[in-house]
């Protein structure tokens, strides 16, 4: 039959065999040293118990290996011992015997066996099992009577357990047995309800995953405790709001982008149509817009192929030592005419000494280019624009701040989102996708750095760009 795969069950029922496993062996290495202990303690008892009957008996046995020359015959004073009354005098056992009956109930007279020199059992008295013949251990001879003749040990005289002590031994052995089932059987019955009960988040987490990977996004599993699991329940309810909050971005981007795309061809349709049907003249005037529109098409269309590939991590960057000064220097050449045009004043602050830092020029230039036409487009006529470079730690810090209108403390977040609009009243401006704040993060993070903002209504905002010092 084929054995069925431990990776296929579950992990309550491993848990409770593992813990089953575990307990199976505390118990069998208790039983077995209980076992060991009391056999040990019964084989010392029953040697306590036969002193005075073996001290008798010795002189007897060595007078007998003394005027023989050997063993033989020495059964016969066995049997003799064996069939003599149990009393309290020099051939009985005497205050043993009475300890035996205290602890286990009425015991006959001890079992001895003679033995050699060598250990092998000569005589003994037994009708049962019968150990003449059989070699006997040194832990057995160490609790005999040592039987000498001419200053010389020629044999020993060993207590043997009798019916009662074997009895005794056999009821030991059984209720170490019993108690060692039943402790195994509660053990694996608490074991399997305290896996269910710990596994019970793990299952109800299992439940949210699969609600989670059908489309419900709102799932979210009740945390019961401030354990691991607890912890672990409390990051996938984080993972599962991310992912909702993606997906809602996701969608409004679709929507955005549909937008974005749908207003440019319906201007182009438009003209198209007033052409066809006569209303204008195939003149330049009259393809301007759609050429503009199609210029729009293009930039959007280049911006989110950016923005992708950036997100992707294949953006290729051309790296190369840069001076801070010299990247905002550039910025406000491209950027001064419009600002003039516009009545805002650009102004810079790059103090000597800054560290260079190691990046694409081209790409660098367009992240400040977005962070200051963004600027130009929410600052008023008579306002300021101040570009900076400072050093934080090992940061390179490039600063644009502006004195425009600001932005409120619920957008601040989501500023650097796809198509986000504070005011989805306001129509983008021609010529822009809406997707630069975007692309710039996406830039500065393929170089290392981070892009945050802070703003304040009214007051204007300050958009930091930080790269790592080369």
């Amino acid at each position: 039959m084929a054995r069925l795969p431990l990776s296929r069950l579950s992990l309550s029922l491993k848990l409770t065999l593992a813990l089953a496993l575990a307990v199976l062996l505390g118990v069998v290495i208790v039983a077995a040293g209980l076992a060991l202990a009391a056999g040990a303690g019964l084989s010392d008892y029953v040697s306590l118990g036969a002193a005075q009957q073996m001290q008798a008996l010795a002189p007897t046995l060595e007078a007998h290996y003394a005027s023989e020359g050997s063993w033989a015959g020495a059964g016969a004073l066995l049997d003799a011992t064996a069939s003599a009354p149990a009393s309290g005098g020099a051939g009985g056992m005497g205050r043993g015997r009475g300890m035996g009956q205290g602890m286990m109930g009425p015991m006959t007279g001890a079992r001895l066996i003679v033995a050699d020199a060598d250990g092998l059992v000569v005589a003994d008295a037994a009708e049962g099992a019968n150990l003449q013949g059989e070699r006997l251990g040194r832990g057995t001879l160490r609790r005999s009577v040592a039987l000498r003749s001419e200053g010389r040990t020629v044999g020993y005289l060993v207590p043997r357990e009798g019916a009662a002590e074997a009895e005794f031994r056999n009821r030991v052995a059984r209720a170490i047995a019993l108690a060692g089932v039943l402790a195994a059987l509660l053990a694996i019955g608490l074991g399997w309800w305290l896996t269910r009960r710990a596994l019970r988040p793990l299952n109800a987490l299992a439940t949210a995953a699969a609600q989670i990977g059908a489309g419900d996004l709102a799932h979210r599993v009740p945390v019961q405790a401030q354990d691991e699991v607890g912890r672990l329940a409390d990051r996938f309810n984080a993972m599962a709001a991310a992912l909702e909050r993606d997906e809602q971005l996701r969608r409004q981007m679709v929507n955005d982008i549909a937008h974005e795309l749908r207003t440019p061809l319906t201007v182009m349709q438009g003209h198209l149509e007033a052409l066809q049907d006569g209303v204008f003249s195939l003149d330049v005037d009259a393809l301007r817009p759609i050429y503009d529109e199609t210029l729009l098409l293009s930039r959007l269309v280049g911006d989110l192929r950016d923005l992708a590939t950036a997100e992707a991590g294949r953006l290729p960057l051309e790296r190369a030592p840069l001076e801070p000064a010299a990247l905002l220097a550039a910025v406000v050449r491209e950027f001064g005419s419009t600002a003039e045009a516009a009545g805002v004043a650009l102004t810079v602050h790059a103090p000597a000494g800054l560290p260079t830092v190691l990046g694409d020029a081209q790409r660098l230039g367009q992240v400040l280019g977005n962070l200051l036409a963004n600027a130009l487009r929410y600052t008023p006529q008579g306002g300021s624009i101040a570009l900076s470079a400072a050093t934080e730690g090992r940061w390179v810090r490039l600063d644009v701040a502006d004195t425009g209108a600001g932005i409120a403390p619920e957008d601040l977040p989501l500023v650097f989102e796809r198509f986000y609009r504070a005011d989805r009243a306001r129509h983008r401006d021609a010529g822009h996708s809406g997707l630069g704040l975007a692309i710039a993060r996406q830039l500065v993070e393929a170089h290392g750095g981070t892009l945050s903002a802070t703003s304040q209504l009214g007051q204007g905002s300050v958009f930091t760009v930080r790269l790592p010092a080369a």
